[in-house]
């Protein structure tokens, strides 16, 4: 397994690592798309995906996010994924805008495997 944790290094190359959070925060959910880490949850540089709509049930993998400014210049994240569920690929999406509350999305239309990409902003849209 791979843990990551926050830490900062030093002129000299003095490692001091940050002492973990406490608890392990799952994401709930009130319904099939979107969940929402727990209050006490704020750092990002702690906080794993893991597996926890069906589709996803046997792993989550390449996850590749884009920051996405908005006409109006608001800001939300997007991220193009594979979800295993034991059978079956199936390339999906994450959405957030604070990576506090998560939204998970099958894709549909013609996207084989992997073959998609995100843009940084709109494209004639």
């Amino acid at each position: 397994s791979i843990t990551f944790r926050v830490g900062t290094m030093d002129q000299f190359g003095r490692i001091q690592v940050d002492r973990p959070v406490k608890q392990i925060a799952e994401p709930k959910s009130t319904n099939a798309t979107d969940f929402s880490f727990p209050s006490y949850c704020l750092d990002l540089s702690e906080k794993v995906i893991f597996p926890v709509t069906p589709a996803q049930k046997n792993g989550v993998e390449d996850a590749r996010f884009v920051r996405f400014t908005d006409d109006d210049g608001s800001v939300q994240y997007f991220g193009t994924y594979t979800a295993y569920d034991g059978r079956n690929i199936e390339p999906q999406m994450i959405s957030t805008i604070d990576f506090q509350t998560i939204r998970f999305e099958k894709l549909t239309g013609e996207i084989e495997n992997k073959g998609m990409a995100l843009f940084p902003r709109r494209i004639k849209g």
